[in-house]
């Protein structure tokens, strides 16, 4: 059975592997933003930028997504983008390698992620996958991160 999901998604690379969200939970998209690092902060919130006059964090996906890292993980990476998102009001920052497009009504098959392996994806973080022209998408579930690193219910 297929699921054909009628709302837009934006799609986008991180360290070479597809992801998904959707783009209702896009505010903005920059080139570059200046992160403070704070050292007291979680460990997967890589500092904080202010955005429209508001303080927000800068939360670490590349950390959060992958249990291995291939490449050192420093302020100085091939990032390209930075994401500003939003949800359930908490508004927040991501960087990525490149936006790849913005996708319609794609399909989403109604598998459990339990029983899918992936090399060195954190698939708990994962909350579907899609095959589109052979390459494997990832759908990032907001709520188990913040879940993680908020204590988020």
């Amino acid at each position: 059975m297929i699921i054909m999901l009628t709302s837009s998604y934006l799609t986008f690379q991180l360290n070479s592997t597809n992801f998904f969200i959707k783009s209702c939970n896009v505010i903005e998209i920059l080139d570059k933003i200046i992160v403070s690092p704070t050292p007291s902060i979680i460990s997967q919130c890589e500092g904080l930028c202010i955005f429209r006059e508001q303080l927000i964090p800068i939360i670490n996906f590349d950390k959060i997504l992958f249990q291995t890292k291939t490449e050192p993980l420093d302020n100085q990476k091939k990032f390209s983008k930075v994401i500003i998102a939003s949800f359930r009001d908490v508004i927040f920052g991501f960087k990525v390698d490149r936006i790849s497009k913005l996708l319609e009504n794609i399909p989403k098959f109604p598998i459990s992620t339990d029983n899918l392996s992936f090399p060195n994806i954190q698939m708990g973080y994962i909350d579907s996958v899609i095959n589109i022209q052979n390459k494997t998408i990832f759908s990032i579930n907001f709520a188990k991160i913040f879940q993680c690193i908020f204590d988020f219910q």
